[in-house]
């Protein structure tokens, strides 16, 4: 994994927990206590922050379509399932 230092993963670990305390916040303020509901935060996080941040930032960048589609779904699919599994701990 060349161009990749352990500090990268580090800081990306700790950003996942900080992303699925946000989850759980809105879990909570939401009163949500379902998988359901924490399906559908998870998806509504994902499409008002993910999507349209980083397609806003992939219009003024002016990049191919396909990277930002891969990077909007892993992003988005990582929240929703944060919810699910927050949700069904709840």
């Amino acid at each position: 994994m060349e161009g990749f230092s352990k500090l990268s993963f580090l800081w990306s670990f700790v950003w996942s927990f900080v992303v699925a305390y946000g989850i759980a916040r809105i879990l909570v303020w939401a009163n949500g206590t379902t998988i359901i509901d924490g399906f559908l935060v998870g998806l509504l996080a994902g499409v008002c922050f993910v999507v349209a941040s980083m397609t806003i930032n992939n219009l003024f960048d002016r990049r191919p379509v396909a990277p930002l589609t891969i990077n909007v779904s892993y992003h988005a699919v990582a929240l929703m399932a944060a919810g699910i599994i927050i949700g069904a701990w709840r």
